[in-house]
């Protein structure tokens, strides 16, 4: 991930990024978590953004499902209009997120049988035609966290995605901490895996720390699968988030 990211970013860019990570893991109250959100306008600019923490099976099973709204700078009313009409049962961007687990451009969600996203949950109406939607989810509760970008301008970009791959995590974790205060008491990473863990951070590859440890892929694989089944994560990016958030792995 650290290469993705030296490859697309500035050196004062990234910098900026990973203060931005670093403060996180002491953040403690919503005000401080919207003023780091904001903060990622000197990075890549929007106009909205808003924050919904809620479960996966909940919202495609019920009709009104528990959401909790984190709003950050979303155009007024909108959000209102947006739960009253129920676009959480229908809204592309957060299923096509559910569905890949990876940030998702507005513009290029596929249409179906539907109109163009965002024109199907009407955030066109609100001045947003395009924008971002990334998040979190944890695999054993399906509880998710889930972050929207919008801007009245075109926000297709391979630096934004990079940039939200390696943020979201830490923001959603922040949340989370603020919202609720997780039991994590049982966690025990081996000293194996909080190596693999560190190399992750560092950016490495399964490959790489397997040619670093003198170990096969597939052992590697296994303790990066067991990583992510005691952290209580999906993937790697959010694997570190939580590792550095717990202290299990340093800054």
């Amino acid at each position: 991930m650290r290469k993705k990211l030296e490859d697309h970013l500035a050196q004062s860019d990234l910098l900026k990024l990973l203060l931005l990570s670093y403060k996180s893991l002491s953040c403690d109250d919503h005000n401080s978590l919207k003023s780091l959100i904001l903060s990622l306008k000197e990075l890549f600019y929007f106009d909205n953004s808003v924050c919904a923490k809620g479960n996966v099976l909940d919202i495609i099973q019920n009709k009104d499902p528990e959401i909790e709204i984190f709003d950050i700078c979303y155009p007024e009313g909108y959000m209102d209009f947006y739960m009253e009409k129920k676009f959480f049962s229908t809204d592309g961007a957060l299923f096509e997120f559910f569905t890949n687990l990876s940030p998702v451009h507005w513009l290029s969600v596929e249409k179906g049988n539907t109109p163009n996203y965002p024109v199907s949950v009407h955030a066109n109406d609100f001045n947003m035609h395009d924008g971002w939607t990334h998040g979190t989810l944890d695999p054993k509760t399906m509880d998710s966290v889930v972050f929207y970008f919008g801007r009245d301008k075109s926000m297709f970009d391979e630096r934004v995605k990079i940039i939200l791959e390696y943020i979201i995590p830490f923001f959603s974790e922040a949340y989370k901490r603020i919202s609720t205060t997780p039991n994590h008491s049982s966690l025990k990473l081996t000293d194996k895996e909080i190596e693999v863990l560190n190399w992750i951070k560092e950016g490495k590859s399964s490959w790489g720390i397997s040619v670093i440890q003198g170990v096969s892929q597939r052992t590697v694989d296994f303790h990066v699968t067991n990583i992510k089944r005691k952290l209580g994560v999906f993937s790697r990016p959010q694997a570190v988030a939580v590792g550095l958030q717990l202290g299990i792995i340093k800054f």
